[in-house]
């Protein structure tokens, strides 16, 4: 009788002590695994051209390729897996980094320009997807301010100003309870 209590609980215990991984892993088919598989090489990819573009010795036509190679990369795996919210988050991160994040520092590149709007569609509707995919990750707080101020620049006396002006509110004003 004390045998079969001590196995029962040893049992209890390698089956509580378990990785959910474990679990994920054995619930898992082997396509999900190869489109895991994918996503993560294209993650890769991704970082490795967003750490390209971030080299001022190169040419500002290597850095341009660099940041739409890593674009492409990071869209390449969130059609493969549509609900994740990363690639969205790196996707208006690189933008925003590589456009409009232009510190007066010696790191600066020659292609950040605050003033040059061209890209800001882009990393707004990037962070909007990783927002809604995630909208409790805590990353979501730290891009509200630069989203809406994106938002304020795109006004320029054409029929979309209200559209960024209310998007702009949204993310600055947030809804009653």
């Amino acid at each position: 009788m004390i045998q079969r209590s001590v196995i029962l609980v040893l049992v209890a215990l390698l089956a509580g002590t378990s990785d959910a991984s474990v679990w994920d892993r054995a619930l898992t088919s082997p396509e999900d695994e190869a489109a895991r598989d994918l996503y993560d090489a294209k993650m890769l990819e991704g970082d490795t051209a967003t750490l390209t573009a971030t080299i001022q010795s190169t040419s500002i036509a290597s850095n341009l390729d660099s940041i739409r190679r890593a674009e492409l990369a990071y869209r390449a795996a969130a059609a493969v897996r549509p609900r994740e919210a990363e690639p969205y988050f790196r996707i208006g991160n690189l933008l925003y980094q590589m456009y409009y994040n232009c510190d007066t520092g010696i790191n600066q590149l020659p292609i950040c320009n605050p003033n040059n709007m061209a890209h800001a569609e882009r990393v707004i509707a990037a962070w909007e997807e990783f927002e809604r995919r995630a909208p409790l990750d805590p990353r979501v707080s730290g891009l509200l301010l630069s989203r809406a101020l994106l938002n304020t620049k795109l006004v320029d006396g054409t029929a979309g100003d209200r559209r960024h002006l209310e998007k702009a509110a949204r993310v600055l004003i947030p809804p009653p309870f």
